[in-house]
């Protein structure tokens, strides 16, 4: 989509992806469930990252695993545009407390979002990645995805 689009271009994707998040929402909320039910530690995170790329790759999102040589992270990205748009996939758990701080909800929040803006993502221009952070309790995951590159190389305006 040009700089230039119109309050009708905008309404229209405004609706589109809003559609988008109504039509995975079952899905979204099943992930989030079943992450809150099933919490893994810091690193172990083997099958929440599993189910989460499951849902980003039926999405039409291309999955990389082990981003930054962390076996737990991921990259899902979907469009080609010159700006890259980030959203931040948290998954793991606290020891003996669970999923106390809401990543089972960061989750589901950031995937929904993937999912309804992939489709538009070309049009809109951009280039979006969901990126799967671990470790996010306990050992510093965006730290080390940092330090390892993950995020080199973007295309910024």
């Amino acid at each position: 989509m040009s700089q230039t689009h119109t309050v009708a271009e905008g309404d229209r994707l405004k609706k589109d992806t809003s559609a988008g998040v109504s039509t995975w929402e079952g899905q979204v909320l099943s992930l989030a469930r079943s992450l809150h039910a099933r919490p893994e530690l810091s690193f172990e995170e083997t099958e929440s990252a599993a189910a989460i790329t499951a849902l980003l790759a039926e999405g039409g999102l291309t999955v990389e695993h082990g981003t930054g040589g962390l076996p737990t992270a991921f990259t899902a990205t979907a469009g080609s545009g010159n700006l890259t748009v980030a959203l931040c996939v948290e998954y793991d758990a606290l020891p003996e407390v669970g999923h106390a701080c809401g990543h089972n909800l960061i989750a589901g929040a950031s995937v929904a979002a993937a999912l309804a803006l992939a489709p538009y993502a070309d049009e809109l221009g951009i280039t979006l990645k969901a990126i799967g952070t671990p470790a996010e309790e306990h050992g510093g995951g965006k730290s080390l995805l940092l330090e390892a590159g993950a995020f080199d190389g973007w295309v910024w305006p």
